[in-house]
């Protein structure tokens, strides 16, 4: 409950005041919800009211039916979402969060109350750590008529961007997939924005997330942000290739997925040196950790393990891996509990104990260089799709599986995603995707076009297994391609953390320059039971 007593005349002056303030009336196609269902643009504006550190306050045109109240707090069904200016949407979660923690950690958390002396009140966050005062997006409530069930399609044409937004939601969204198709008769140039940055377009998209994220605490410094953020989006198993090619950040984050300590410390140098911040990687012995150089020294933080070590309770500073090596106790015997040392089930996990992780650090570990090259120039995240072609976001049915990935990989992960481009019988073209293909299927040619301009061409006759072949250690920046009977499949890596299709899902297209003129979006967006 709001302290009422302290801000109720706040309250009531915010009502009468901005009651009629003109506000942008972004909406979503009303067929994404049930028939009947209510959508209410939240009037934001630079007067609305800041609580704590990321809670924002509307009383104004909020929705008066079904809130939540002190005899009943899960009342509302209340659904808030946050439009971003390219055209995207996400869904703010969760609902009926104490006030308090809305205020303190943000995240999306929003209330939908009914206070009997100031009427209904919503009191939300934005999906990040911005203001949402100022932050370019725009909020909308939307109140459905029944229970969602099913799936619902709706689109916006945005003529200003040239930009074709869809909206889906779903009653069942682990069992859906994204599908992507072009019935015309012009291939079809276009990018995708997946649920903001379920797919990142840019290194610039990954440095904002990073930087806007939500922070564990106040003041927290962006390199500790860096290594939370490539411990969260990366799954621990046995890499797709063993070359470096794959420790590009958007290759990792947007496709592979997945890789050992070595992969992990890789992704996190390339990705704080974004930031500006030094880095190097250290072979320890049966880990590979790395450092970051911030304040004058070097801090150890571990992705793989998600944690990191203070040598002092006075200036608790991240201690180094030479620190470490001197004092295995600051291991063993941590001198702060989280936030300032994780804890994570690894130190009673591969190791058994941190005294066992503690003996990973050696006096004749040392930092090696090999992980500083990066052989990928970043390209985007295109897709050039043929007369009858589809492209399939969240594919994971049996048959979609890279089928002999070392020590079981498919059986350690509980989930993998793809993306797959289906191309029909006699289409010629070429993809030059900013993903990692591992695997080609049906019939026809398929010419590889590596990083190092060395070129192959593959006779496709049924399932051909890039990661069986020695083709995997090289990144494959593009594919010619002529379908023969019965079409061509290319299957491309996708981040399960990152693609996978939730509830409500948006969807961004975004033509290419090389489009024919005058040749208008043919593309047909809809979900498919995945098998």
């Amino acid at each position: 409950m709001l302290k009422v007593k302290q801000m109720r005349v706040h309250f009531l002056v915010f009502s009468l005041l901005f009651a009629t303030f003109a506000y942008g009336q972004a909406t979503l196609p009303p067929n994404v919800f049930p028939i009947g269902s209510q959508q209410t643009p939240l009037a934001v504006n630079a007067a609305t009211q800041k609580q704590g550190t990321y809670g924002y306050l509307v009383v104004s045109g909020v929705p008066q039916k079904n809130a939540d109240t002190l005899t009943n707090k899960n009342s509302s069904t209340l659904r808030l979402f946050e439009l971003w200016p390219d055209g995207s949407a996400k869904e703010l979660k969760p609902a009926h969060s104490l006030n308090s923690n809305i205020r303190a950690l943000g995240g999306g958390r929003f209330s939908h109350w009914h206070d009997t002396n100031i009427s209904s009140y919503i009191l939300f966050s934005a999906s990040d750590a911005t203001d949402p005062r100022s932050n370019g997006r725009s909020y909308l409530a939307v109140q459905p008529s029944a229970a969602a069930t099913g799936d619902r399609i709706g689109s916006i044409y945005d003529s200003q961007t040239n930009t074709w937004k869809y909206y889906l939601g779903t009653s069942d969204p682990q069992h859906r997939t994204v599908v992507i198709s072009n019935p015309s008769n012009h291939t079809y140039a276009f990018g995708v924005a997946f649920n903001q940055n379920g797919f990142l377009q840019s290194s610039a998209d990954l440095r904002a997330e990073i930087r806007n994220g939500i922070p564990d605490f106040i003041g927290e410094p962006i390199e500790r942000k860096v290594w939370r953020f490539v411990s969260d989006n990366l799954i621990y198993g046995v890499p797709y290739s063993e070359e470096r090619w794959q420790h590009h950040p958007l290759l990792m984050f947007n496709s592979v997925g997945w890789g050992e300590c070595d992969d992990d410390a890789a992704v996190l140098m390339h990705t704080a040196a974004l930031f500006g911040i030094g880095t190097r990687v250290w072979g320890l012995h049966g880990h590979v950790v790395p450092e970051v150089y911030t304040n004058g020294s070097w801090h150890l933080y571990d992705p793989t393990y998600k944690m990191y070590f203070i040598d002092s309770t006075v200036t608790r500073n991240v201690a180094s891996v030479s620190e470490l090596v001197s004092n295995t106790s600051l291991i063993t015997v941590p001198l702060l509990s989280a936030p300032w040392t994780p804890v994570k089930s690894s130190l009673v996990g591969r190791w058994g104990s941190a005294i066992n992780y503690a003996s990973l650090y050696s006096p004749d570990d040392a930092p090696t260089d090999w992980y500083n090259y990066l052989p990928v120039a970043e390209a985007p995240l295109r897709f050039d799709l043929p007369p009858g072609g589809a492209v399939e976001i969240g594919a994971h049915g049996p048959s979609d599986a890279p089928t002999t990935f070392d020590e079981g990989i498919m059986a350690h992960q509980t989930a993998y995603s793809s993306v797959k481009v289906s191309l029909p019988q006699g289409s010629v073209g070429t993809l030059q995707v900013f993903l990692a293909p591992y695997k080609i299927k049906g019939s026809g040619t398929a010419t590889l076009y590596f990083q190092d301009d060395s070129i192959e061409t593959i006779p496709i006759s049924s399932d051909w297994n890039i990661y069986d072949t020695n083709y995997r250690n090289g990144y494959i920046k593009r594919i010619s391609y002529t379908a023969g009977e019965g079409g061509m499949v290319i299957y491309y890596l996708a981040n399960p953390i990152r693609s996978s299709v939730r509830g409500f899902n948006s969807i961004v297209l975004k033509p290419s320059s090389t489009m024919p003129a005058g040749v208008a979006n043919p593309l047909s967006v809809r979900l498919r039971q995945s098998g």
